[in-house]
């Protein structure tokens, strides 16, 4: 039997799965192709195409977020085995700003600042930053872990949203699990 010719109609089920899988094929070896070739650059320069074909808000310099207090509370509920379900929620709160009609709040992650916006009216962000089920006396050790790997790997900055299209400029990282109560070292 000779070769197949892919310029014919599709006769069966087979040949259709046979181009389905030669396609997946052909775009996961052009991903890679395009990876080896700094293909985060491809990304980036699609990313940023996107971006700036968008209309971008009138940035007011002198509308600050201002006054960031953080805190931690966590929650505890016993298991029947012996271990402790719990919790630990981190919440970054800051003063209101005048006329903000909400906040814009970005995530930064060790991978990049993320292109979505999360608009909120309120002036709290509070985001689960440990949680897990262990014996009572272990709990605090692996709180304490989970919530250093999350402040190397996770920060939010908030800016405020104001009337006709204008923002406040972008407040300075805080990541996530931060104590801002703690002296910087």
């Amino acid at each position: 039997m000779g070769a197949r010719s892919y310029n014919r109609p599709l006769t069966d089920a087979g040949d259709r799965r046979r181009r389905r899988i030669v396609g997946a094929a052909s775009l996961l070896l052009a991903g890679l192709v395009a990876m080896a070739a700094g293909g985060g650059a491809t990304i980036g320069l699609a990313y940023f195409r996107r971006v700036s074909a968008q209309e971008s808000p009138t940035v007011l310099k002198v509308v600050a977020i201002a006054g960031f207090t953080t805190s931690v509370k966590s929650t505890f509920a016993p298991l029947g085995s012996g271990l402790v379900k719990w919790r630990a929620d981190w919440s970054l709160c800051w003063d209101r700003t005048p006329n903000a009609i909400g906040y814009d709040i970005t995530v930064l992650t060790s991978e990049g600042i993320s292109p979505r916006l999360r608009r909120q009216t309120t002036t709290c962000l509070v985001v689960e930053v440990a949680a897990g089920e262990h014996p009572p006396d272990r709990i605090e050790r692996e709180q304490g872990i989970q919530m250093s790997i999350q402040r190397s790997q996770l920060s939010y900055r908030v800016r405020a949203a104001l009337p006709n299209s204008q923002v406040g400029e972008w407040s300075r990282e805080v990541s996530a699990g931060e104590d801002l109560s703690d002296p910087p070292r």
